[in-house]
Protein backbone atom coordinates (compact mmCIF):
# COMPACT_ATOMS: atom_id res chain seq x y z
CA UNK A 1 0.00 0.00 0.00
CA UNK A 2 0.98 3.91 -0.10
CA UNK A 3 1.69 4.26 3.05
CA UNK A 4 3.96 1.37 3.32
CA UNK A 5 5.81 2.38 0.28
CA UNK A 6 6.29 5.72 1.96
CA UNK A 7 7.60 4.21 5.15
CA UNK A 8 9.93 2.13 3.31
CA UNK A 9 11.22 5.15 1.17
CA UNK A 10 11.62 7.20 4.27
CA UNK A 11 13.40 4.30 6.45
CA UNK A 12 16.05 4.15 3.08
CA UNK A 13 16.33 7.95 3.06
CA UNK A 14 17.57 7.65 6.91
CA UNK A 15 19.86 4.45 6.03
CA UNK A 16 21.47 6.83 3.13
CA UNK A 17 22.02 9.51 5.67
CA UNK A 18 23.25 7.89 7.99
CA UNK A 19 26.34 5.84 5.85
CA UNK A 20 26.83 9.42 4.26
CA UNK A 21 27.26 11.09 8.27
CA UNK A 22 29.67 7.97 9.22
CA UNK A 23 31.80 8.48 5.91
CA UNK A 24 31.93 12.25 6.49
CA UNK A 25 33.04 11.46 10.03
CA UNK A 26 35.57 8.79 8.72
CA UNK A 27 37.12 11.19 6.41
CA UNK A 28 36.76 13.56 9.19
CA UNK A 29 39.10 11.75 11.50
CA UNK A 30 41.47 10.53 8.59
CA UNK A 31 42.12 13.99 7.64
CA UNK A 32 42.89 15.09 11.09
CA UNK A 33 46.00 11.76 10.86
CA UNK A 34 46.98 13.60 7.26
CA UNK A 35 45.25 11.39 4.99
CA UNK A 36 43.40 12.31 2.18
CA UNK A 37 39.70 10.86 1.47
CA UNK A 38 37.60 11.25 -1.28
CA UNK A 39 34.53 12.47 0.21
CA UNK A 40 31.50 14.46 -1.73
CA UNK A 41 33.06 17.71 -1.19
CA UNK A 42 36.20 17.02 -2.67
CA UNK A 43 35.57 15.26 -5.50
CA UNK A 44 34.40 16.83 -8.42
CA UNK A 45 32.28 15.79 -10.83
CA UNK A 46 28.35 15.29 -11.28
CA UNK A 47 25.77 13.77 -9.06
CA UNK A 48 25.84 10.54 -10.02
CA UNK A 49 29.25 10.52 -8.17
CA UNK A 50 28.20 11.82 -5.04
CA UNK A 51 25.10 9.62 -5.38
CA UNK A 52 27.03 6.35 -5.50
CA UNK A 53 29.90 7.85 -2.73
CA UNK A 54 27.11 7.78 -0.49
CA UNK A 55 26.03 4.31 -0.70
CA UNK A 56 30.62 3.27 0.50
CA UNK A 57 29.41 0.27 2.57
CA UNK A 58 26.55 -0.95 1.35
CA UNK A 59 26.25 -4.78 0.64
CA UNK A 60 27.21 -6.67 -2.48
CA UNK A 61 24.05 -8.33 -4.14
CA UNK A 62 23.94 -10.09 -7.09
CA UNK A 63 21.24 -9.34 -9.16
CA UNK A 64 20.85 -6.23 -6.64
CA UNK A 65 19.88 -2.81 -7.65
CA UNK A 66 18.64 -0.80 -4.25
CA UNK A 67 20.25 0.54 -1.01
CA UNK A 68 19.95 -2.80 0.70
CA UNK A 69 22.51 -4.47 -1.85
CA UNK A 70 23.97 -3.82 -5.50
CA UNK A 71 25.66 -5.51 -7.71
CA UNK A 72 28.44 -4.19 -10.29
CA UNK A 73 25.84 -2.68 -12.67
CA UNK A 74 23.20 -2.56 -10.34
CA UNK A 75 24.97 0.47 -8.71
CA UNK A 76 25.36 2.19 -11.50
CA UNK A 77 21.64 1.70 -13.04
CA UNK A 78 20.61 2.97 -9.45
CA UNK A 79 22.86 5.99 -9.63
CA UNK A 80 21.55 7.36 -12.89
CA UNK A 81 17.93 6.63 -12.17
CA UNK A 82 18.44 8.98 -9.60
CA UNK A 83 19.45 11.34 -12.15
CA UNK A 84 16.71 10.72 -14.85
CA UNK A 85 18.63 8.24 -16.96
CA UNK A 86 17.41 4.59 -17.36
CA UNK A 87 20.30 2.44 -18.01
CA UNK A 88 19.55 -1.69 -18.58
CA UNK A 89 20.75 -3.93 -15.50
CA UNK A 90 23.56 -5.76 -17.19
CA UNK A 91 27.48 -4.84 -17.43
CA UNK A 92 27.29 -6.27 -20.98
CA UNK A 93 24.49 -3.84 -22.11
CA UNK A 94 25.97 -1.06 -20.26
CA UNK A 95 29.52 -1.62 -22.41
CA UNK A 96 26.72 -0.96 -25.48
CA UNK A 97 25.64 2.27 -24.26
CA UNK A 98 26.95 6.17 -24.19
CA UNK A 99 30.34 6.85 -26.74
CA UNK A 100 33.63 5.20 -25.78
CA UNK A 101 36.19 7.20 -24.33
CA UNK A 102 39.91 7.41 -23.89
CA UNK A 103 41.93 7.22 -20.53
CA UNK A 104 43.38 10.81 -20.97
CA UNK A 105 40.02 12.01 -21.63
CA UNK A 106 38.43 10.47 -18.17
CA UNK A 107 35.67 12.42 -16.24
CA UNK A 108 33.51 11.79 -12.99
CA UNK A 109 31.12 9.79 -14.25
CA UNK A 110 32.24 7.54 -16.72
CA UNK A 111 31.70 4.20 -16.94
CA UNK A 112 34.80 2.08 -16.70
CA UNK A 113 34.79 -1.80 -17.88
CA UNK A 114 36.76 -4.36 -16.55
CA UNK A 115 38.20 -7.88 -18.23
CA UNK A 116 37.56 -9.56 -20.82
CA UNK A 117 35.07 -10.33 -21.69
CA UNK A 118 32.98 -7.30 -20.09
CA UNK A 119 32.36 -8.83 -16.96
CA UNK A 120 32.46 -5.57 -14.45
CA UNK A 121 31.58 -2.09 -14.48
CA UNK A 122 32.41 1.27 -12.19
CA UNK A 123 32.08 4.53 -11.57
CA UNK A 124 35.11 6.96 -12.12
CA UNK A 125 35.18 9.31 -9.31
CA UNK A 126 38.08 11.34 -10.54
CA UNK A 127 41.80 11.23 -9.11
CA UNK A 128 42.39 7.68 -10.49
CA UNK A 129 39.65 6.36 -8.22
CA UNK A 130 36.57 4.32 -8.67
CA UNK A 131 33.74 3.85 -6.87
CA UNK A 132 31.86 0.33 -7.67
CA UNK A 133 29.98 -2.66 -6.05
CA UNK A 134 33.03 -5.20 -5.60
CA UNK A 135 32.24 -8.25 -4.15
CA UNK A 136 30.26 -10.50 -1.33
CA UNK A 137 33.65 -9.62 1.17
CA UNK A 138 34.14 -5.72 0.17
CA UNK A 139 30.50 -4.49 -0.86
CA UNK A 140 30.33 -0.76 -2.45
CA UNK A 141 33.69 0.72 -2.01
CA UNK A 142 36.33 3.18 -3.44
CA UNK A 143 39.44 1.91 -5.23
CA UNK A 144 41.91 2.39 -7.82
CA UNK A 145 40.98 2.98 -11.26
CA UNK A 146 43.90 0.70 -12.35
CA UNK A 147 43.03 -1.99 -9.59
CA UNK A 148 41.25 -4.25 -12.17
CA UNK A 149 42.37 -5.28 -16.10
CA UNK A 150 40.48 -2.35 -17.77
CA UNK A 151 38.85 -3.40 -21.03
CA UNK A 152 37.15 0.46 -21.70
CA UNK A 153 35.58 3.38 -20.50
CA UNK A 154 31.92 5.15 -21.73
CA UNK A 155 30.50 8.41 -21.35
CA UNK A 156 26.53 8.26 -20.82
CA UNK A 157 25.04 11.13 -22.25
CA UNK A 158 21.61 11.87 -21.15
Amino acid sequence: DQLGREHAAREEELVVGRKLEEHDKESAEARERGVEILTLSNVSGGSVVGIALSFLGTPYVWGGASPSGFDCSGLVVYVFAQVGISLPHYTGALWNMGVPVSYGSLQPGDLVFYYSPVSHVALYIGNGKIVHAANPRSGVNVTSLHSMPITGVRRVVG
